[in-house]
């Protein structure tokens, strides 16, 4: 007889895999719509034992850069966007605060 482990009843697979991981949305990644779009093409088009061997390596090194620029670009408007310390050009504890107060949404980068 085997043991099962206590927990091993508690995992089960999906029951249903999901297309693509939310990062993959359109709407959230307008600069990198082209590389998305060849990405999920390549996967339909080598279906599973193709995802297996990294037959879509190229779609994912070039949507993985442009990732990388999107990512920039949020950064640098984010800095523009933020509230500066007096004199300093430095975000302050004061000016966040401030900003906190005044209801200044600043985007999130992740």
């Amino acid at each position: 007889a085997t043991l099962a482990a206590p927990h091993a009843e508690a995992w089960r697979p999906a029951a249903r895999l999901v297309a693509m991981h939310p990062q993959l949305t359109l709407d959230n990644n307008q600069m990198c719509v082209d590389q998305i779009l060849a990405f999920q093409r390549c996967h339909e088009e080598v279906g599973l034992w193709g995802k297996l061997t990294a037959r879509c390596n190229t779609e994912k090194s070039l949507l993985d850069r442009c990732f990388r620029e999107q990512k920039k670009v949020k950064r640098k408007r984010n800095r523009e966007d933020r509230p500066m310390s007096a004199g300093t050009g430095a975000p302050g504890r004061g000016a966040w605060h401030q900003a906190l107060k005044d209801g200044i949404m600043l985007e999130e980068t992740s």
